[in-house]
């Protein structure tokens, strides 16, 4: 997945076409305040890809602390859990994955590659994120 990439269509999709359960909640108003933090994921998803694709270390700087700021502000509202609304695995749940997956698989290879090339300034920030 790159950051080009939104996984909420494919998600609206099959939870429109298998039926069960909806991943949105019955409450309009939360499920517009959902809504609203897809968005605010997809963004992070954009920070997190430019931070592991900087090729210099004032873009990675800032990118860096863009990610943090963008994960801090998400664990603020985050409920008791395990998900996003508490107890029940939602739309936003289903979105947010794969921001975790795919920056916990990137920042792994970036680490091996990194890991070879000690000057590298970038892979020293992502060797201490």
């Amino acid at each position: 997945m790159n950051a080009g990439q939104n996984t909420l269509p494919p998600c609206e999709y099959l939870e429109e076409t298998l039926g069960g359960a909806g991943l949105y909640p019955v409450d309009a108003l939360s499920r517009a305040r959902q809504r609203g933090w897809i968005e605010f994921g997809t963004a992070t998803l954009a920070d997190a890809w430019q931070f592991l694709n900087a090729t210099d270390r004032p873009t990675a700087d800032t990118k860096q602390a863009a990610f943090r700021d963008r994960l801090q502000r998400l664990e603020a509202v985050l409920a008791a859990g395990p998900y996003f609304g508490g107890a029940a695995f939602g739309m936003i749940d289903a979105v947010f994955a794969p921001l975790f997956r795919y920056f916990d698989i990137s920042i792994r290879r970036c680490r091996r590659r990194w890991r070879n090339s000690a000057s590298s300034a970038v892979g020293a920030i992502a060797l201490n994120f």
